[in-house]
């Protein structure tokens, strides 16, 4: 997952008008190669509880959905439709951490001390 989120924070820095069109369609294909990747993997959180496996895999599909679609977008020259399914594959990551009991990297370190 840890190459997921990296080829995700590379896609949406490519986005974010720093980028050419090429560095966002590398981008784009870095995140769905992760996304393959991580689909392969039992995520530890699942606990071998077969129906969090199913649920995650099809999370994961439907990440790869949104890249591709994304793809398209930005081959498309539509780069706010693009930006628009980075909101998106934010909220799944959400509702998919929270539904493996999984806490985001920012929830996971420690609050600052007063």
């Amino acid at each position: 997952m840890k190459g997921m989120n990296r080829a995700l924070r590379n896609l949406g820095r490519a986005l974010d008008g720093t980028g050419t069109a090429d560095d966002a369609m590398r981008a784009v294909a870095e995140a769905q190669a992760a996304c393959a990747q991580c689909r392969m993997f039992k995520p530890e959180h699942a606990k071998d509880d077969a129906g969090k496996i199913a649920d995650y895999r099809k999370r994961l599909i439907a990440v790869s959905r949104v890249l591709l679609d994304m793809e398209e977008q930005i081959m498309a020259g539509k780069s706010a439709d693009a930006k628009a399914g980075m909101e998106k594959l934010k909220k799944m990551s959400e509702e998919g951490h929270e539904a493996l009991g999984v806490k985001d990297e920012d929830e996971k370190q420690e609050p600052a001390k007063k």
